[in-house]
């Protein structure tokens, strides 16, 4: 299943995210500021290039709300058998967060042992087993992905919607 997503700039500096199922249903969000723009989009870059299904992105084709995640999680938690791909999506996602805000991108080596450290902080979490970690071509083609989004948000101006698909194509 594919889901249609939209960032849409505002004059007022907000965006709205707005993702739409194959069955015609949505979920939407207005937001102030862009840090969940980029993150969004580095969960589609991460969730495509890996072929997970149990992301942020697959959890809202299954129905999630956008709002549904984070407090006070009002779906409650993520269903024990999405929550390995979850929450590995996010960790991998905030580690391209962590990238782009302070503009140093590590080496696969030091990417990896950022991600263990991050997966293994999460002690108190209800997910089994060890962190996968990336080889250096699939990171490399997550950045690429990352890099061709951000530029495409770059270029959206007021009266245009970034419009693309999850999973992303592999043009």
């Amino acid at each position: 299943m594919n889901l249609q997503i939209q960032f849409w700039r505002k004059p007022d500096f907000s965006n709205v995210f707005k993702c739409i199922r194959e069955d015609g249903t949505e979920t939407w969000q207005r937001r102030h500021g862009e840090f969940f723009v980029y993150h969004d989009l580095h969960h589609l870059a991460v969730e495509s290039v890996l072929g997970l299904k149990s992301g942020f992105y697959g959890l809202v084709i299954l129905g999630w709300n956008i709002t549904d995640f984070g407090t006070p999680w009002p779906r409650g938690p993520i269903p024990a058998e999405h929550s390995y791909e979850a929450l590995y999506a996010e960790t991998l996602a905030a580690l391209l967060d962590q990238e782009f805000q302070t503009g140093h991108r590590a080496g696969v080596a030091e990417f990896n042992e950022q991600l263990t450290a991050s997966w293994d902080s999460y002690k108190d979490r209800e997910v089994h087993g060890q962190v996968r970690v990336v080889d250096g071509e699939d990171l490399d083609r997550i950045r690429l992905h990352v890099d061709v989004l951000h530029r495409a948000w770059i270029e959206t101006t007021e009266e245009d919607i970034l419009s693309l698909e999850f999973p992303l194509s592999a043009k």
